[in-house]
């Protein structure tokens, strides 16, 4: 036997679904048909038919406490007597059974003392609660089959839904009202849709979507509203668009084009014919010169592969012991005699930022030397010094 409760949980989610969303049940469609279609609801009925007698009393409000309520709500225009079998939790706790009255289109409120026999406590009810109608007539809640007429979308002789009136077609099959105009579209013709234009009374076309070269039925078709042979035209000022547009293109990547050659003569070229340059004007002098990649030097073989700057220094003058060579303008490549001059290794190291003199730049290499080192023209060798006053 079905409980009341779980009948009226169904009805109450259908009735929330249909308010919150009524655009879900509503038809779209202009032209409908009546159905007649059964549907299952909850009704009062004898205990050996499935005749619907009433409607299903209906219990809401469930409260604990001392005493346990709910109410009950009679649909009905007839007054019933219901017997209640319910569960009690708490104290006072099982199962108990117990009759009410309710009047016609009335409510009433059902009450359980909850007493043990000894004391009063706090319980509730389960709301899983079962009943019957004693009165007027013995009849119980059931699932029963109902003929309902339904609304539904109209089929045409396609097999399909009518179209509405306005809605695009190809034959008149298609439609509810039985005619699918020339423009293509379902009902009788009065004037083409919103945004599109009658083309000579054979069709409803989409004004100023064709580009050059494409075909068109009507010549305002055509994005320029010019047009010959059915084949639309180019604007005049779309073809100094099209060759300013192809300049700036051009001059783009002739840009482009440029600044990645002077980055590869820089990053790649330049170095190589420096190398090229500074391996050309040593060999002369020192035979089996290289570059040494690894450290960016110039080397030679000489029973050992000797460095060239520090090997020149070495020869024309003195290299003074914790000294290192040094490179006055930090080019590796410039092995000449102004340019080399020997400084303590620390200073070498931890005191000189070579990254502040400019390569190639032997004056301002020099001065910078000198200012970062404390040094003056008196500190300078010789041959440095012969150098700076050319």
């Amino acid at each position: 036997m079905l409980t009341a409760w779980g009948g009226l949980k169904i009805m109450f989610w259908f009735v929330v679904l249909c308010t919150l969303f009524p655009a879900t049940f509503a038809l779209s469609c202009d032209y409908t048909d009546i159905e007649v279609c059964p549907e299952k609801e909850l009704a009062l009925c004898p205990e050996y038919t499935s005749i619907k007698i009433g409607n299903p009393l209906e219990l809401s409000d469930f409260t604990k406490g001392e005493i346990a309520t709910f109410t009950i709500t009679n649909p009905n225009n007839f007054e019933v007597f219901a017997v209640f079998n319910y569960k009690v939790i708490g104290h006072s706790k099982g199962k108990h059974s117990k009759g009410l009255k309710i009047g016609s289109l009335n409510y009433s409120t059902f009450k359980h003392y909850c007493f043990d026999g000894k004391t009063m406590g706090e319980c509730s009810i389960n709301e899983n609660v079962s009943y019957y109608i004693s009165k007027p007539q013995i009849l119980y809640p059931k699932e029963v089959l109902v003929e309902k007429n339904k609304t539904i979308c109209k089929i045409c002789p396609n097999g399909k839904e009518c179209l509405n009136n306005g809605t695009k077609c190809k034959s008149d099959k298609e439609c509810g009202c039985g005619y699918c105009n020339f423009a293509g579209y379902c009902g009788p013709f009065t004037r083409c849709p919103k945004d599109l234009k009658n083309c000579k009374n054979e069709s409803c076309l989409k004004p100023s979507i064709k580009k050059a070269g494409e075909t068109y039925s009507c010549e305002w078709e055509c994005e320029s509203n010019k047009g010959d042979g059915g084949i639309c035209k180019d604007k005049p000022e779309n073809i100094f668009t099209k060759w300013r547009d192809l300049l700036i293109i051009s001059g783009v990547i002739c840009f482009i084009v440029i600044i990645s050659l002077v980055y590869l003569y820089e990053k790649e070229i330049k170095p190589k014919l420096h190398i090229w340059r500074a391996l050309n004007k040593y060999k002369k002098r020192y035979h089996n010169l290289f570059y040494d990649k690894k450290t960016g030097y110039l080397r030679f073989e000489n029973g050992k592969k000797e460095f060239l700057h520090r090997y020149i220094y070495r020869e024309k003058f003195k290299l003074r012991s914790g000294h290192v060579v040094h490179h006055i303008d930090v080019d590796k490549l410039n092995n000449e005699d102004f340019n080399l001059i020997d400084i303590p290794y620390d200073k070498h190291k931890y005191t000189l930022k070579h990254i502040k003199i400019k390569k190639g730049k032997w004056r301002q290499g020099l001065k910078e030397l000198m200012k970062q080192l404390n040094m003056t023209e008196k500190d300078l060798p010789k041959h440095v010094l012969d150098h700076l006053k050319k």
